[in-house]
């Protein structure tokens, strides 16, 4: 039953699949989806109009480019601090 809590599936998946060449996403059952929104703007000429917006893209638990296969010239320094 321990595996069918999220937190324990997110650190198994986090641990032992952090570099494969696949992005692996975890939605939660229970979040209820969120529906796109319009919201209302302003032209500069003060005209009204309505732009969507989307919510927010899942994220992926793994990272497909691994720190060790980039280029230093590539690297980041948030790269650098989060590997440490």
């Amino acid at each position: 039953t321990e595996f069918l809590e999220e937190y324990k599936v997110r650190q198994i998946i986090e641990k032992y699949c952090s570099f494969l060449p696949t992005e692996i996403y975890l939605e939660d059952e229970n979040k209820p989806k969120e529906e796109p929104k319009y919201e209302t703007r302003k032209n500069d000429d003060g005209t009204e109009y309505q732009e969507l917006v989307e919510p927010e893209a899942p994220k992926a638990l793994n990272d497909i480019h691994p720190l060790w296969m980039k280029k230093p010239s590539e690297c980041t320094d948030e790269d650098v601090i989060s590997y440490s």
